[in-house]
């Protein structure tokens, strides 16, 4: 799906008052969305990266997320497309060098893992979901599969913490935490 720089302003604009964390109250999900999810300081690989393949300015962007998650993260495996687009690879292996990835699940993870989560695929990776899990949705305030596969994500009981971030949608799967789904400007 294409996306103009109009439709980018206008979404903005409306989550203007979602900015930098502002309304988080829970210290740990603050942090995540101020130093991980909107950080805007250069990290080591950008440049690196945009020069190797150019893209368009929302590959780019969910790129570099991809990137920063998986700094944050360290998963040591990755399920799933990479978000219809082959340069998501490349940022999330900048991220975490140690990364697998894999094309499907055939048993339940052992360590920290990540994945890119199309409609078909999130009722057998939530099954498998812990505090280990980090899942990844594209899309998921545009396209109607994409609101509809997010509102049964928030609603899910496994997912404990959401984060719509309007381009993609991030859900955590920790037992520990209180259930909370967190609207974000990204």
């Amino acid at each position: 799906m294409q996306y103009n720089r109009l439709k980018a302003a206008w979404v903005w604009l409306t989550r203007m008052k979602h900015c930098r964390g502002f309304g988080i109250q829970s210290p740990w999900a603050y942090r995540f969305v101020r130093y991980v999810v909107n950080e805007h300081a250069p990290y080591y690989a950008y440049k690196r990266l945009k020069d190797k393949k150019p893209s368009d300015w929302l590959t780019t962007k969910r790129g570099r997320l991809l990137l920063r998650l998986a700094n944050y993260w360290q998963p040591e495996e990755v399920y799933g497309p990479p978000l219809g687009e082959a340069l998501v690879k490349d940022y999330l292996l900048a991220g975490c060098r140690k990364a697998t990835f894999r094309n499907n699940m055939t048993g339940k993870p052992t360590g920290r893992w990540m994945a890119i989560v199309k409609t078909d695929d999130y009722e057998l990776l939530a099954s498998y979901a812990d505090e280990q899990a980090m899942m990844v949705l594209a899309d998921i305030g545009s396209s109607k599969e994409g609101k509809r596969l997010w509102r049964h994500i928030v609603d899910d009981p496994r997912a404990t913490a959401t984060f719509d971030l309007y381009w993609c949608g991030i859900a955590l799967f920790d037992p520990k935490r209180i259930k909370q789904n967190y609207i974000v400007n990204f």
